[in-house]
């Protein structure tokens, strides 16, 4: 998340997702981390403003004092919080090997976050753009196929941006595609999909 885009309508969309779900009981003991990419550190009104826009309370923004630009283990060493987590990387989940790795989350770090739980659901914001949403979702889903990387996960796609829930516990990710599916009821075929874990 770069604070440039703070606000923007993709920030709307996350909350209004997030408050459904949370409506609905299906995420808990939920935190966000923005992944600022910013040089300088968010000041508390940027952190306020994030908050009101994911509709979450301030307190459950992740702050840190490492920088995904230079210490990223610590970075993630630092990421304490133990229950449903979302992540909010400038582009999304890495695939391939180029642009700057701090705009990203890699998959083994999705990975290896969610299995800090059994029971944990860790969603993460896509950017999509440069390919139809079918496409860059189809390279993402591949990330999370190999062996060591396989989470089942559950997708809420539009044209330019998707959230992925992703879990080793396949009934938390099928509450949240099921809940999201019935809330869009016709409209859903084209929004959400469930991705089954696939060992290459």
């Amino acid at each position: 998340m770069n604070r440039d885009f703070l606000g923007d309508a993709h920030d709307w969309m996350k909350g209004a997702i997030f408050r459904r779900l949370l409506e609905a009981k299906v995420i808990k003991n939920f935190a966000a981390d923005p992944m600022s990419t910013d040089e300088e550190p968010w000041s508390p009104v940027e952190y306020e403003l994030y908050a009101a826009l994911l509709q979450v309370g301030p307190e459950q923004i992740i702050r840190h004092s490492c920088s995904l630009r230079g210490k990223r283990q610590a970075y993630f060493r630092e990421l304490r919080h133990q229950g449903d987590l979302f992540l909010d990387p400038d582009i999304g989940i890495r695939t391939g090997s180029s642009g700057s790795l701090y705009k990203y989350v890699r998959p083994s770090e999705v990975v290896e976050l969610a299995t800090q739980g059994s029971e944990r659901l860790v969603i993460v914001y896509q950017h999509i753009r440069g390919q139809t949403r079918s496409d860059r979702l189809a390279v993402v889903q591949n990330a999370f196929s190999g062996p060591g990387n396989c989470l089942e996960a559950a997708v809420y796609g539009s044209a330019s941006v998707a959230l992925v829930f992703a879990a080793l516990d396949r009934r938390r990710v099928r509450m949240a595609h099921d809940v999201l599916r019935d809330f869009l009821g016709p409209y859903a075929e084209k929004r959400v999909t469930l991705w089954e874990c696939q060992v290459t």
